[in-house]
């Protein structure tokens, strides 16, 4: 049952999980028998409705269905690091305003803690990301928008090259070396496999304009 529950997809374990209290009343196998139907007829529901949506748009290959598929994953996906960069560029442009206040009101050694303990996000890093951002002089939320921005390249791209990132981030790119290095022994980002072509605009446009001053 466990096996089986690994190839379902995540609305048929929502399926199975809503028939759980069903279980009480028959044998194990039997509620199975039935889950197991359900989902047969989920996933005949879902063909025919792609079948459908197939033919509403003129698709009457397997070789035109096939490329729909492709191209539709490729928009949904596009989709998603558009509001992914929006996101990401928002959040950066609010923290670089806050993180300017407070070093252009103070002056000397009250304006290191724009980038030291006291500073904005400062609590929510590794004490190894904190002895960098000291090091480079960077204030901890515009550190952590870089670390979350490459999270996600990393994962969506299944990999990031120190190349990509360095094309991507309109930071110094001693700052942005540094940052990947640290990302990738800490398992935070991973090299691209050898079969993956370069993509060094991933992270634009949204995103990286706002590292631009």
């Amino acid at each position: 049952m466990q096996a089986f529950d690994r190839r379902r997809t995540k609305e048929e374990k929502d399926l199975a999980h809503r028939m759980k209290p069903f279980s009480r009343f028959h044998s194990q196998e039997q509620h199975e028998q039935l889950v197991n139907s359900l989902a047969e007829e989920l996933r005949i529901t879902n063909q025919l409705a792609t079948f459908q949506e197939y033919r509403r748009i003129g698709i009457t290959t397997l070789l035109e269905a096939e490329k729909f598929e492709v191209e539709k994953k490729k928009r949904e996906s596009e989709k998603a690091n558009q509001k992914q960069r929006a996101k990401a560029s928002s959040l950066y442009s609010t923290g670089k305003a806050t993180n300017r206040r407070h070093s252009g009101s103070r002056g000397g050694k009250e304006g290191e803690t724009a980038v030291g303990p006291g500073a904005k996000g400062h609590d929510k890093l590794l004490p190894e990301e904190q002895a960098l951002c000291g090091a480079l002089r960077l204030p901890p939320l515009e550190y952590l928008i870089v670390k979350c921005a490459l999270q996600q390249c990393s994962l969506e791209q299944e990999g990031v090259s120190k190349e990509e990132c360095c094309d991507g981030i309109k930071l110094e790119a001693h700052k942005t070396e540094k940052i990947y290095d640290l990302l990738l022994q800490q398992g935070d980002v991973r090299l691209p496999g050898p079969g993956r072509k370069p993509e060094p605009d991933t992270l634009a446009p949204g995103f990286l304009a706002a590292f631009g001053d």
